[in-house]
């Protein structure tokens, strides 16, 4: 407790607290622009500031439900919920987002891109990486997408750090901030590797329809086995996600024929058919292909270019 409060107040004395920097925001943005850098910055109003503050407090209920009893709530519940919680924290919402009426503007969202993208971006391989994660302060997101250098070092595309939980909202805007900025990645041979966020993938749908979405196979592997895999006589059952992720590794036609028949055995039946795919994968394989080597196993949305 006395370590994190020094934490907190040495964090407080060197940044200051988001009540008093956030006055700042536009000349920080000015002297950005002045350097080159392209930011941008997002408003609400005080209702729809409201409302995102109501999805993040139902979805840490939701949250707190699905962990002590794996439970959810109905529409019906939500809504009483919501109605609730607003009564009981009236005197808290008044006082740091005033009173009804008031009309005011919330910074929502911080966009940011660097100087020294702009015109690097263009000429980076076409596979792009993005996540969000939670900021430990406030409850925001920060937003990311970064692409590869010639010599594999990741280099930054994009950023956003915008307030609420990651989200289809969240996503959608940052997305359409990247591509208006750098429209080279809305392209058919641009491949975006992003986990299983399903805010995420429909972002990616609709605002870079024409890049291919492709599921980091290590998230795959990993809420698949906490979700779907079971304890049987000591051993997991897997079906074909788990030998999608096996053939990843392989990098030669006899280790994809050896992975391949040792782990049918950890398979349903009915995923079978689903893997027997990849017996035509050995003529098209190459040594720098390999990252495409499961792509057939699984049914995605459009088939992953091959010139990354």
């Amino acid at each position: 407790m006395i370590l994190q409060e020094s934490r907190s107040a040495t964090c407080n004395q060197l940044f200051g607290s988001p009540e008093i920097n956030v006055m700042y925001h536009t000349h920080v943005c000015d002297e950005l622009w002045k350097l080159g850098h392209i930011v941008e910055l997002k408003y609400t109003t005080r209702r729809e500031t409201l409302k995102n503050i109501e999805i993040i407090v139902l979805a840490k209920e939701l949250l707190r439900r699905k962990c002590h009893n794996n439970s959810t709530m109905e529409r019906e519940e939500r809504v009483e919920f919501i109605k609730k919680w607003k009564t009981e924290h009236r005197d808290l919402l008044v006082d740091q987002l005033g009173p009804k009426g008031l009309n005011v503007l919330f910074l929502d969202g911080i966009f940011f891109t660097p100087l020294f993208s702009q015109g690097t971006v263009p000429e980076l391989q076409r596979l792009f990486m993005a996540d969000a994660c939670h900021l430990n302060f406030g409850n925001y997101t920060l937003y990311s997408c970064y692409g590869i250098l010639a010599n594999a070092n990741m280099f930054p595309v994009r950023f956003a750090i915008i307030f609420g939980n990651e989200n289809l909202l969240g996503w959608k805007a940052f997305w359409r901030f990247v591509v208006k900025i750098h429209p080279c990645l809305n392209s058919t041979d641009v491949t975006i590797v992003t986990d299983q966020d399903k805010g995420l993938e429909r972002a990616i749908e609709e605002e870079v329809s024409q890049a291919v979405n492709f599921h980091c196979s290590y998230h795959r592997s990993q809420n698949f086995i906490k979700e779907m895999c079971r304890a049987k006589s000591g051993n997991r059952m897997y079906s074909a996600l788990y030998v999608y992720n096996r053939l990843l590794q392989c990098r030669t036609v006899v280790q994809l024929e050896k992975e391949k028949e040792k782990n049918f055995e950890f398979m349903h039946a009915s995923d079978i058919s689903i893997s027997t795919a990849c017996r035509t994968m050995p003529s098209i394989l190459r040594p720098d292909a390999h990252c495409h080597l499961g792509h057939t196993c699984i049914t995605v949305r459009r088939p992953l270019p091959l010139n990354l």
